[in-house]
């Protein structure tokens, strides 16, 4: 991607006597690459994120002409702590100068965090969670809105304490959990029983997973139809 900012953000004052063409000044090139980010950050609804020029900038002798000022893409995960954003000085269309310009942002907010160190499929009545500042430009997509969002739900991955609580780490608790104890019910003919076992997959309702009775050792393959109790049909 990329945007061009017109000559009256990027041009400074004329060139030095004996020097041909036209002088932009540091300051001028970074108040263009702030304005830039400021709108990307805008538009993907960073509202609250900063974003300041943090290396250093030498002034640019570029011909004259009208000038105008690219900001081009900037390589891998974006917005994060520091990065370096290339630009391009442009005269009438062409390319006249090219930089590198470091930037460095932040996007405080308070968001759940987690308590402790917990595993993949804990249930999330199970997890605590505590309100921090934290910096989200640590961590891509959203983080979840509010400490309650989760009672439903359970982590899809090993999580550590202090990291923000992501919407993108939970997931809705299957009708049927791997490695927990089901209700497996036979029907053959007129004749029904149930007996317990555990399942071996995870499993929603209408779906056929692998579980194994308490009493054998043989693996059969079952129909989800409620929480925590599938059937056999023979």
């Amino acid at each position: 991607m990329l945007s061009t900012l017109a000559a009256p953000l990027a041009t400074g004052a004329a060139a030095p006597v004996g020097t041909p063409g036209q002088l932009v000044s540091a300051d001028a090139i970074a108040r263009a690459v702030e304005a830039e980010l400021r709108a990307r950050l805008q538009a993907a609804g960073r509202t609250q994120a900063s974003v300041k020029v943090a290396g250093r900038i030498d002034d640019q002798t570029v011909p004259a002409g009208a000038l105008s000022t690219v900001v081009g893409s900037i390589a891998g995960r974006w917005p994060r702590a520091r990065v370096g954003v290339p630009v391009q000085l442009r005269v009438d269309g062409a390319v006249a100068r090219t930089l590198t310009v470091w930037v460095e942002s932040q996007d405080l907010r308070n968001v759940p965090t987690y308590s402790a160190d917990y595993p993949a499929r804990r249930a999330g009545e199970a997890v605590a969670l505590a309100t921090a500042q934290v910096d989200m430009n640590c961590c891509a997509g959203d983080a979840l809105e509010s400490i309650d969002a989760v009672q439903s739900l359970r982590l899809k991955r090993s999580v550590r304490a202090g990291q923000p609580a992501m919407a993108a780490d939970f997931e809705v608790i299957p009708d049927v959990q791997a490695q927990q104890p089901v209700h497996i019910d036979v029907a053959r003919g007129a004749v029904r029983l149930s007996v317990p076992g555990i399942a071996l997959r995870d499993g929603r309702i209408g779906e056929r997973i692998p579980v194994r009775a308490d009493d054998g050792e043989r693996t059969v393959v079952s129909r989800v139809t409620g929480k925590q109790k599938v059937q056999v049909d023979e």
